[in-house]
């Protein structure tokens, strides 16, 4: 595995040059759809005393929005109105490592999609209790990649600075970060309907004559 910060676009991002190369290669040859980010493990193993949260939050926070500008340079005019749009995908942290740190990743996981409204954590823990998935939490966990996505696709908010927000009863009220934690051994369950708000009619007197 590696490091967030190994693929920082800095002087310590060994891996960012490589990545941005290959958004910037599709280039003219089709248009880049979202970001799926999976990692975050190997952040549980360094020896610093501190509390992980922040500074992940602060690495991912970057990354993401690096990443973002590169594929909407990388993309045909028009495909997106601003980075913000592009729909990013976070996978949390699943049972291993089981360790305090390791929470506070997902802590930090799960703030950043909070915040983003384009953003959505799937959720991971439930699933294989090895270093290595299974076949069967690949499976689930493909299924709640693709659910998460779709459920970003179907959204009609508007994140570009200085858009109008559309109407808050037109969006989803539910993401799949918030659903119910699904055991492996069942089937994966696809994105709750959204809830529209029920608006009851007022009431008008009644006069009776005199």
């Amino acid at each position: 595995g590696s490091k967030i910060s190994e693929w920082y676009p800095n002087n310590d991002g060994v891996y960012w040059e490589e990545l941005k190369r290959s958004i910037t290669s599709r280039k003219g040859g089709g248009n880049w759809k979202g970001f799926l980010w999976h990692q975050g493990s190997q952040e549980v193993f360094q020896n610093e005393p501190e509390d992980p949260f922040s500074t992940y939050l602060g690495n991912l926070t970057g990354l993401i929005s690096a990443v973002r500008s590169e594929m909407l340079s990388a993309s045909e005019a028009g495909t997106w109105d601003c980075p913000e749009e592009i729909p990013v995908v976070v996978v949390k942290i699943g049972y291993w490592p089981n360790r305090n740190k390791a929470q506070r990743i997902r802590d930090a996981q799960q703030t950043y999609c909070d915040e983003d409204p384009r953003a959505v954590c799937v959720p991971m823990i439930d699933l294989s209790r090895f270093y290595h998935f299974d076949a069967t939490s690949f499976l689930i966990g493909g299924n709640r990649i693709a659910d998460a996505y779709l459920t970003l696709l179907a959204e009609e908010s508007s994140v570009c600075p200085g858009t109008p927000t559309k109407d808050p009863t037109k969006m989803p009220t539910q993401s799949p970060t918030k659903m119910p934690s699904r055991n492996p051994s069942q089937s994966p369950i696809t994105s709750p309907p959204t809830i529209q708000p029920t608006i009851q009619p007022t009431k008008q007197p009644t006069i009776q004559p005199t």
